[in-house]
């Protein structure tokens, strides 16, 4: 066996393009984006749990996706240089480097590859060597359990299973090799070896499903020959082939040879997907692998909106986009997040669906009346909920319960008391229920004079309950009290610019400069005393604000402003790769550092500059 490799790089958009017709292999680095496969609820990184603080970041780590924020079931270090016994995950620096395309990882000593993997599919992960690999686990991090069952003859492959609550089993099977344990039986911290036979090892990982189906009857060793009867080469042929299939179709600008930093866009999308299963009832693109494995009812929309321009993802941009609305409470609230096997309702998200349908029926002018009919319905319920479960006494405005409803979770807008009344939800609701008049009126409904009432009167109250004459301020939704606010929340009414008079328009667009960095927008203007470099909405630069105001300026009418930005937002993303937030002033990437909704606006924005003409 010859374990062959790619050129040594990291991620950052500046990968050389290789000599010849074919798309170069994206080097994938896995200290910030989890190798993984479309589908698949398993990842390969060196972080996991919530802010990476599970793992040492040091060794790659075998990571489940069915725990809340990823659970690390084991670390894999190749034995070049003796192991001490098991203590849990190696806190020494690792002797082997790491070497990744989207087709295939690598284990690098002094340059040269000693393991290799692959997904066999989204349930299995193939592996194969020259040198022992270890598999440890850490107690304190995850309690599991490993059991070695005994041989049903001398000729059998050798086999390690490892379970733990929650998760779903796994099961080692050598192909070539011997597998070994140490702590197996116990609930303390173990290892599991696989090691040469005649200098060769290889390995299939294979995630357990009761649900899965399979061969009745059939035999571990028969199914293993089922499996490998398509080699380890053709496993990362398929994959590769899978992944740059579905970078086409992403990128229709391309004309069939993607652009490295739109490769990595694509890549985060597509490692970040997984199946549909327990409460997410079709595929969907979590927000990321690294750490933040859920989908949050407000970024869902524009993943959504970067799947709608793939020719053949129309119904899985749809189907993200509802994804929240499976699970639609019978007064139209929809929960703030959900994943395989949780759903949280302790919050919801804001109504930008209005702002993302006009985009989604801009891209896919095709979606046929049964498909709009069925977002109709469930957008005008949620819509609903706002107008009516969320007002008070006092004013004609809907309030929010939290800074978490609102998506921009500790803005200062929302400092001092939580239920405010604030000019973004207004400006949402705006475009909301015109969009819906006019869902309405192409499907026939007749319902269009209650949206339409419903828009005047917010956009009456909105000017009369928070315009000061200056800005738009935040309202106490117990006292009707306002106070100003310094964050660049309140300038999301101008993404309903056509409905606000010129003035208010003209003010918050001159405003805008005082949040101006060279990498964009930031929420905190850097001369506020709350700015906070990494204090999330209090100072960085975020994807889904970048895009909003960028589409609000527009919408004004500051075609060159708007431009502008967009060219700073792709700035930034060479910058800081697709990170959740950035540092305003460095472009640096903070928090999860591969995270959908940075990849997703960012494709989103690249398709609109290749129909504006932007280079």
């Amino acid at each position: 066996m010859t374990l062959n490799g790619h050129p040594n790089g990291h991620v950052n958009g500046h990968a050389n393009a290789a000599n010849g017709s074919h798309q170069p292999s994206l080097p994938v680095d896995v200290f910030t984006v989890p190798w993984s496969y479309r589908g698949s609820y398993i990842s390969l990184s060196t972080l996991a749990g919530d802010c990476g603080l599970l793992t040492p970041n040091i060794d790659v780590a075998f990571v489940s996706q069915y725990k809340p924020y990823g659970a690390p079931c084991f670390v894999l270090r190749p034995e070049v240089v003796p192991l001490p016994q098991p203590s849990g995950f190696h806190t020494t620096p690792s002797p082997v480097t790491y070497r990744a395309t989207p087709q295939k990882l690598e284990w690098l000593h002094h340059g040269e590859p000693v393991a290799e993997a692959t997904f066999g599919n989204d349930r299995i992960v193939r592996m194969r060597g020259t040198i022992a690999m270890s598999f440890d686990t850490d107690m304190e991090k995850l309690r599991s359990y490993i059991y070695e069952p005994p041989k049903p003859s001398q000729q059998a492959r050798d086999v390690v299973e490892w379970s733990s609550i929650g998760l779903m089993p796994f099961r080692f099977v050598a192909l070539r090799g011997k597998l070994s344990t140490i702590g197996a039986t116990t609930y303390e911290n173990g290892r599991i070896t696989v090691s040469p036979t005649d200098g060769e090892w290889e390995l299939l990982i294979h995630e357990r499903n009761p649900t899965e189906g399979g061969v009745y009857g059939e035999t571990i060793d028969q199914w293993a020959e089922r499996v490998s009867s398509v080699s380890f080469d053709q496993s990362v042929d398929s994959m590769k082939k899978a992944f740059e299939a579905y970078a086409a179709g992403m990128c229709p600008w391309s004309k069939g040879r993607v652009d490295p930093l739109d490769l990595l866009a694509c890549y985060v999308m597509w490692t970040s997907t997984a199946r549909a299963e327990g409460f997410v009832e079709t595929e969907a693109v979590l927000m990321s692998k690294l750490w933040m494995n859920k989908v949050w009812s407000w970024d869902n929309c524009f993943n959504a909106l970067a799947l709608a321009a793939h020719e053949d993802h129309l119904q899985g941009s749809i189907d993200n986009l509802l994804l929240p609305f499976t699970h639609q409470l019978p007064d139209g609230r929809i929960p703030d997040a959900m994943m395989y096997n949780e759903i949280t309702w302790d919050f919801t998200k804001p109504p930008i669906y209005g702002w993302t349908l006009e985009r989604l029926l801009e891209i896919r002018p095709e979606i046929t009346k049964t498909q709009l009919k069925t977002i109709y319905d469930k957008v005008g319920k949620f819509t609903d909920m706002w107008l009516i479960h969320r007002r008070v006494e006092g004013s004609e405005l809907s309030f929010y319960a939290h800074g978490n409803d609102s998506g921009w979770d500790n803005s200062t807008s929302f400092d001092g008391e939580k239920l405010v009344v604030n000019a973004d939800l207004a400006s949402h609701l705006i475009l909301q229920t015109d969009v819906l008049s006019r869902l309405s009126k192409r499907l026939g409904l007749g319902e269009e004079a209650k949206w339409d009432a419903e828009r005047e009167r917010l956009i009456e109250a909105l000017i009369r309950e928070l315009w000061d004459g200056e800005n738009f301020r935040v309202k106490s939704a117990r006292t009707g009290a306002t106070r100003k606010s310094t964050s660049l929340l309140q300038y999301v009414p101008l993404t309903a610019a056509r409905f606000l008079p010129k003035e208010i328009v003209d003010k918050m667009i001159a405003d805008l400069q005082g949040f101006l960095t060279q990498w964009g927008l930031a929420t905190e203007p850097l001369e506020s005393k709350e700015y906070d470099s990494d204090g999330y909405w209090r100072g960085p630069i975020w994807a889904p604000s970048t895009i909003i105001l960028e589409s609000g300026v527009r919408e004004a009418g500051y075609t060159e402003f708007a431009d502008d930005l967009k060219k700073r937002f792709f700035k930034l993303c060479v910058k800081g790769g697709f990170a959740e937030n950035y540092d305003a002033i460095t472009g640096e990437g903070h928090r999860d550092l591969s995270h959908t909704w940075s990849s997703s606006i960012y494709l989103v924005m690249r398709r609109e500059a290749a129909l504006q003409g932007l280079n």
